[in-house]
C-alpha cells in the first residue's frame, strides 16, 4: 500500500517476501529513510529475515537532512546504534518529548554527539566518492551574490506574511518557521529569473547546453516564455513518457540548449550529461536534494568541467536558506566521515 492506495491481493508481489535471495541490494536506498512510511515498514519488515551482511544499502545521499534520516537505513542493516529509537533520538538528534492533545510527540529534528555517531557506525559505511572511482572531470560550485533590484516589493510580502501570522494568532519567531515562507520564496525566485537568464544566455553564446533547476511552477513558466523551443521542461505531474521524450531532446537535439527541471521531479534517475552548466534558481531545504540534482550533468559520460551557479539574492531569505544548507552539509559530512574504516585501512597499507 503506497500513498493510500489500496492494493488487490493479486496485485501484491509477495514471492519477494516469500523469496529467500543469498543477498538483498537496495538501490536508491535512501526512499526508506522514514521508517513510519509505508515503504519503510515493509522494508524493515523484509530485513528482520536476513543476516546484516546479506543487505546492502546503495545511496548517494545516506543523509538527506538531518540525523534522524539515518535510522532507518541503519535499523535495515541491523547496526547496533539502531537498537533503541528513543536513544537514538535523545543521544544523536537532541529529541525532546511533549504531550500534546493528550499524546506523547516526539521533536527529532535536531543534531547532536555527530563524532560519536560517525565513529559507531564507521564499520558500516564503504563511501566512495565520484572522483576516487571515475575518471570524471571537475566540478565547480559557486554560489553567485546578486543584488536585490524590487526591495519595496519584498518588503511588502514580508509585512504581508507578518500580517497574516498575526491574524491567524500564531507567536514565537517567524524567522523559525521558513517552511511557511513560501510567499518570500517565491517572490525571490521570480526576482532571481532575469539573473539566470542573463547568466544562460552567456553559457548559451559559448556554446554551451544549461540546466535550470527550479521550485515554483512560476519561475519555470518564466523560463519556457523566454526560451521558447530552445528549451525543454521537467516537472511534477508529468508521464514517465513525458518525461523521457524531455530528457532525449535534451540530450540529442543539437537546437535544445536549456532544460528546465523542478529539483524534486528532475533531480534524480535521470542523466543530463550533455549539459556543462547547472544553475540553481531557486533554493530546496534539504542539502541531498541539490547534490542530487547538480549530479545530473556530473556523470558517467560527461567530458568537460560542470559549472554549478547558486543565484542567491543578497540579504533576503535566499542567504539565510543557504547558510542553513551549509550547516546542514556541514553535520551531515560531519556523520557520514571522509575516513571510513575501508580507506582508512587502505591508507596505512600504502605508507
Amino acid at each position: 500500500e503506497e500513498r493510500g492506495k489500496k492494493y488487490e491481493d493479486w496485485e501484491l508481489r509477495r514471492e519477494i517476501v516469500e523469496y529467500n535471495p543469498d543477498l538483498i541490494i537496495l538501490d536508491e536506498a535512501h526512499f526508506v529513510k522514514n521508517h513510519k512510511s509505508i515503504r519503510g515498514k515493509i522494508l524493515k519488515n523484509i530485513a528482520t529475515k536476513f543476516s546484516p551482511e546479506r543487505i546492502w544499502l546503495l545511496t548517494g545521499t545516506p543523509i538527506a537532512n538531518r540525523p534522524m534520516d539515518y535510522y532507518n537505513l541503519l535499523s535495515i542493516i541491523g547496526s547496533s546504534v539502531s537498537n533503541n529509537w528513543v536513544h537514538y533520538a535523545r543521544r544523536y538528534c537532541e529529541g525532546i518529548r511533549f504531550k500534546k492533545g493528550g499524546k506523547y510527540v516526539w521533536v527529532t529534528t535536531g543534531s547532536s554527539n555527530l563524532e560519536e555517531l560517525s565513529s559507531k557506525t564507521r564499520k558500516t559505511i564503504l563511501r566512495r566518492k565520484k572522483e576516487e572511482v571515475l575518471d570524471l572531470p571537475d566540478k565547480l560550485v559557486t554560489p553567485v551574490y546578486l543584488e536585490l533590484q524590487n526591495t519595496d516589493g519584498y518588503k511588502n510580502v514580508w509585512e504581508e506574511y507578518l500580517s497574516k501570522r498575526k491574524l491567524e494568532g500564531k507567536k514565537g519567531n517567524p524567522m523559525r518557521e521558513l517552511v511557511e515562507m513560501t510567499l518570500l520564496r517565491t517572490f525571490i525566485a521570480m526576482e532571481t529569473v532575469p539573473y539566470t537568464i542573463e547568466k544562460t544566455e552567456e553559457a548559451l553564446e559559448l556554446g554551451k547546453k544549461t540546466i535550470i533547476f527550479c521550485n515554483f511552477n512560476n519561475e519555470m513558466d518564466s523560463f519556457i516564455r523566454h526560451f521558447g523551443d530552445k528549451c525543454v521542461c521537467l516537472r511534477g505531474g508529468m508521464t514517465d513518457k513525458q518525461k523521457q521524450l524531455a530528457v532525449d531532446r535534451f540530450q540529442e537535439d543539437e537546437n535544445c540548449m536549456v532544460f528546465i527541471g523542478q529539483i524534486k521531479a528532475a533531480g534524480v534517475g535521470i542523466t543530463l550529461n550533455a549539459a556543462e552548466i547547472v544553475i540553481m534558481n531557486s533554493l530546496d531545504w534539504v542539502p541531498g536534494n541539490h547534490e542530487q540534482a547538480e549530479d545530473r550533468a556530473y556523470r558517467i559520460g560527461q567530458n568537460k568541467t560542470v559549472n554549478i551557479y547558486y543565484m542567491l539574492i543578497d540579504d533576503t531569505i535566499d542567504t539565510l536558506i543557504w547558510n542553513i544548507l551549509t550547516e546542514k552539509k556541514k553535520i551531515i559530512d560531519t556523520i557520514i566521515g571522509d575516513n571510513d574504516i575501508i580507506t582508512e585501512f587502505i591508507n596505512k597499507t600504502e605508507k
